[in-house]
């Protein structure tokens, strides 16, 4: 009786068994984790050059984008967290980086405000 073909003793076998968290080892990022990461990053050179090119609205292009990377960044972590994707420190990269350059933004907008305001009182005051 035949058991079927068999390797001859030489030919490496390959190793299908999931890896400890019960993913596979080569499972690919999660593609929300990605996003996170790339919108966060991206959102500090999108305020800058947004403030350079449209000064009165240029600022608000930067701080959306980030909001959106840690949005999307909480999103993938709780789908890491639930067993249905990978990207673990990717997605905690995007939160954290987007969340501190929302704050950032909205120093910044409350810095330039006050600024303005002061400047504009100021000016209004001067008896010229």
């Amino acid at each position: 009786m035949s058991q079927g073909p068999q390797l001859p003793p030489n030919l490496p076998v390959e190793d299908h068994s999931p890896a400890v968290d019960g993913r596979a080892a080569s499972e690919p990022s999660s593609v929300l984790a990605i996003v996170s990461l790339v919108l966060s990053i991206l959102s500090l050179p999108a305020f800058c050059v947004g403030t350079l090119v449209f000064p009165c609205c240029g600022m608000g292009v930067g701080g959306p984008m980030a909001l959106a990377g840690a949005i999307t960044g909480f999103i993938a972590l709780q789908k890491v967290k639930a067993g249905t994707a990978s990207g673990k420190g990717l997605a905690l990269g995007g939160m954290i980086t987007g969340i501190v350059f929302v704050v950032l933004s909205i120093i910044t907008v409350v810095v330039v405000i006050l600024f303005f305001g002061g400047v504009a009182a100021l000016s209004g005051t001067s008896g010229y």
